[in-house]
């Protein structure tokens, strides 16, 4: 199971024009290079609505509660927990700076909560047990409850997780 969409590079609330700020990413794949800068509203203008599933943003500062990152891909800054729904989505980023080997230990232990059948809620929970470097924190929007497989649901299901 991937993701719809995934980073992996440097991300802030950006500088976006004069002195609006906007969430985004560095488009260098984590190498510092200095590359341009993808914003939030730019995604969302090319998307036009179109939702995402699954997004996961691992970089600094886009789990903040001010990112705009999730509403690039349709996803609400929502949360819906057990016995909620809010459709078949689910966001995740890191809050502050995060160290490279943080993220890839959650996002490890995350996928492989997945795959013996735990929701995508039930594998953030899972995730976040162990040992991190001080003041690592992630961060989601979605439904908690959901599966993450990919696709909209079937129609007339309601209970469809």
């Amino acid at each position: 199971m991937a993701p719809d969409n995934y980073v992996h590079s440097h991300g802030y609330n950006y500088l976006y024009s004069g002195t609006t700020r906007d969430y985004g990413f560095k488009e260098d794949a984590g190498l510092c290079s200095g590359a341009r800068t993808v914003f939030a509203r730019d995604i969302s203008a090319v998307r036009r609505g179109r939702a995402s599933n699954l997004v996961i943003m691992s970089t600094c500062y886009l789990g903040e509660s001010g990112t705009t990152m999730p509403g690039a891909f349709a996803i609400a800054k929502t949360k819906a927990g057990w016995g909620a729904w809010a459709g078949p989505s689910f966001y995740l980023g890191y809050l502050g700076e995060a160290w490279d080997s943080d993220e890839y230990a959650f996002e490890t232990r995350f996928w492989s909560a997945i795959g013996p059948g735990y929701g995508v809620g039930q594998a953030f929970d899972i995730a976040k047990l162990g040992s991190f470097n001080v003041g690592f924190g992630a961060n989601w929007y979605g439904s908690y409850v959901w599966t993450g497989r990919a696709g909209p649901l079937p129609s007339g299901c309601t209970k469809c997780l």
